[in-house]
């Protein structure tokens, strides 16, 4: 199995395409799809992505790689509480622990509404767009019904049947997208600000890694409405993705992961 394709499906399945890339460029873009920052302005937004969604890797990673190592090399179950054992001992087995296994299980639920509500307002603006389809709650609760059968089908399927071949389709059609993007679009120019932004985001890792707009509310409230829901998003389903992760990486080397 396609270990990579299914960490891809299921990380980034999370936050669904309206948390994506293209969501947060089309944020900054007007009706005709041209920038309305300046130029350094605009470079410095693609940074901010490339940054936002880097951590999103980074704290999936993290769960993951702990509670991989603790129950494949140290026996312990795939609660959340057993990954603090060797921080508070015996106490995870006790009160302590049933409260962090609890509030995993109110995050994840927490994460789990706000993609499903996230994304059922996305599906429901497209469809609306194409289709001229109502946006109201009830065609929003039946996108909602919808997606939580076909999730149920695909997980009852087992890893081994519909995950793998939902997730490998996943991966060649993203291949598939980025192609044509290529083709049809501006490829030099896609892969000049591609380079350029790489560079920009690595100069200024550190400092975006710390920025909290201290002293301007304008950065403040943007950090608030992106970087910090985002990080909490993520945060929220990192226990289930982790656990997730952990499963189809049995056999794997640390560094992999």
């Amino acid at each position: 199995m396609d270990s990579n394709a299914l960490f891809c499906r299921y990380g980034y399945r999370t936050c669904i395409q309206w948390g994506g890339g293209t969501f947060v460029a089309l944020c900054h873009t007007d009706s005709g799809g041209r920038a309305v920052q300046p130029t350094g302005i605009t470079r410095r937004i693609q940074v901010c992505i490339l940054s936002l969604w880097d951590t999103c890797r980074a704290i999936y990673a993290v769960v993951g790689l702990a509670i991989a190592y603790f129950q494949f090399r140290k026996k312990e179950t795939t609660l959340l509480s057993s990954t603090l054992k060797l921080l508070f001992g015996n106490a995870v087995e006790g009160r302590f622990g049933k409260i962090v296994d609890s509030l995993t299980i109110f995050a994840t639920v927490i994460g789990v509404a706000t993609s499903l509500g996230s994304g059922a307002i996305q599906i429901n603006g497209g469809l609306s767009g194409l289709l001229n389809v109502p946006e109201s709650f009830s065609v929003k609760l039946i996108i909602i019904i919808i997606a939580t059968i076909l999730f149920m089908t695909s997980s009852l399927s087992g890893l081994d049947k519909g995950d793998k071949t939902l997730s490998n389709l996943n991966m060649v059609l993203a291949v598939a997208l980025l192609i044509v993007a290529l083709i049809m679009g501006s490829g030099v120019k896609m892969m000049n600000t591609f380079t350029e932004t790489l560079g920009l985001y690595l100069q200024d890792l550190l400092r975006m890694s710390t920025r909290t707009g201290a002293g301007h509310p304008d950065q403040q409230e943007w950090i608030n409405s992106w970087t910090l829901f985002y990080w909490s998003w993520w945060l929220a389903w990192s226990p289930f993705v982790g656990v997730f992760i952990a499963r189809i990486s049995k056999g794997a080397r640390s560094e992999s992961l």
